[in-house]
C-alpha cells in the first residue's frame, strides 16, 4: 500500500497535466524505454500487476484532468476468511475493514495504527 501511495505522489508531482493515475501499470514500466505517464518507474513489476502477498490491489476514482483523487484497495484474494481488506486515496491515510470488503473499507475503514 505504502508503496503505491508514495508512486502515486510522485507521478501527480511529475505528471502535473494528468495528475493520479488509476492504472498500475503505468506506474511500472521497468525494463524499457523512455520514463513517461505511461511507464513511470515507480513500483516494481510484480506489484504493478496488480497481486501481492495475497492481495489484489486496484486502483479507481481518478476523474477530472487533472485527476485530483484516487481510490486504492487490497482485497484479499482467493480464500478471504479472517482478511482485511485495505484501502486510502490521495491523502495517504490508510483504513482497513475487518470483513474483507473494500467497499465497506471505502466506506467506514478503521485507521491503520
Amino acid at each position: 500500500m505504502r508503496s503505491i501511495l508514495t508512486a502515486e505522489a510522485t507521478y501527480s508531482n511529475l505528471y502535473r497535466t494528468v495528475g493520479y493515475t488509476c492504472t498500475l501499470s503505468d506506474l511500472d514500466g521497468f525494463g524499457g524505454g523512455e520514463v513517461n505517464e505511461h511507464q513511470a518507474m515507480l513500483i516494481a513489476s510484480g506489484l504493478a500487476s496488480g497481486r501481492k502477498y495475497g492481495y489484489v490491489f486496484t486502483l479507481s476514482g481518478c476523474t477530472g484532468s487533472p485527476a485530483i483523487g484516487f481510490h486504492l484497495v487490497a482485497a484479499p484474494g482467493g480464500n478471504s476468511f479472517g482478511r482485511r481488506a485495505f484501502c486510502s486515496d490521495q491523502s495517504a491515510a490508510i483504513r482497513y475493514s475487518a470483513d474483507g470488503n473494500p467497499a465497506a473499507c471505502l466506506a467506514s475503514g478503521i485507521p491503520v495504527q
